[in-house]
């Protein structure tokens, strides 16, 4: 190539460079992913025999949701994901048996009030 034509390229190049700089800088919104991947650190539970406990999954769910930016929806329905055994079985017992947007008050009239719930598993159950 001759020199001429590598230095057209190159002020091309420049001019384009110049360009996306130019449009990445007057976007207002910053760009926000979440991250779904994080789904698999969260321990599955059964609701027997867990090697991890309540407070444990919870947490896990909620840091997760936290660093990967997850809505509340995804921190709503991603445990259920992670469910088996009983404790799968008892929440679709419990969702067939109730109005879905209340699941905590529902949890509340059949276990009763003395259950023993922490106040964050009953905040939890709330949501």
């Amino acid at each position: 190539m001759s020199h001429d034509r590598l230095q057209a390229e190159l002020l091309e190049d420049r001019n384009e460079i110049k360009r996306l700089k130019g449009g990445a800088s007057t976007s207002t919104t910053p760009i926000v992913h979440k991250d779904l991947s994080l789904i698999s650190v969260i321990p599955k539970r059964s609701g027997s025999d867990d090697t991890v406990t309540l407070e444990e999954f919870l947490e896990s769910i909620e840091s997760s949701g936290r660093i990967g930016r997850w809505t509340e929806n995804d921190q709503r329905e991603v445990p259920v994901l992670k469910l088996t055994g009983s404790a799968k079985l008892f929440y679709q017992f419990v969702m067939n048996s109730m109005n879905r947007e209340q699941p905590g008050n529902y949890l509340r009239k059949l276990l009763g009030s003395g259950t023993g719930m922490s106040t964050r598993t009953s905040t939890t159950l709330r949501n």
